[in-house]
């Protein structure tokens, strides 16, 4: 989507599927879908930031981070999500719910305060 803003038949081509696939019905709505494609963009980079802390083999940062990621996604991206794939977004949500109770609770166990950086 980023990369088709710069080509204009790419973007109306791009818009025009969303447009038959019922995804988008007005301008308005045009605007929350750019808003949950900024926000589902805005997760993925906390996440995968989050992940290669964790590969560096940092602690506290990268698990705040992956809290920080998860708690947006489930509170505001989803929100959109469901209002424009309505139940089938469902799975996902549930997965990132799990992720986000296995992160928290690998905070409570290992992460004493003398490990953290």
């Amino acid at each position: 989507m980023i990369l088709a803003i710069h080509v204009p038949a790419k973007l109306e081509a791009i818009l025009a599927g969303w447009v038959f696939d019922s995804h988008i019905s007005s301008l308005a709505v045009l605007d929350w879908f750019f808003a949950r494609l900024s926000l589902e963009a805005s997760v993925g980079i906390i996440l995968i930031l989050a992940a290669g802390m964790l590969i560096l083999r940092r602690d506290k940062s990268p698990v705040s981070l992956a809290t920080i990621g998860l708690m947006l996604s489930l509170a505001a991206a989803n929100l959109l999500a469901f209002y424009f794939d309505q139940f089938s977004t469902i799975l996902p949500a549930a997965i990132e719910f799990i992720w986000l109770v296995l992160i928290l609770r690998y905070r409570a166990r290992y992460l004493s305060p003398s490990r953290i950086d």
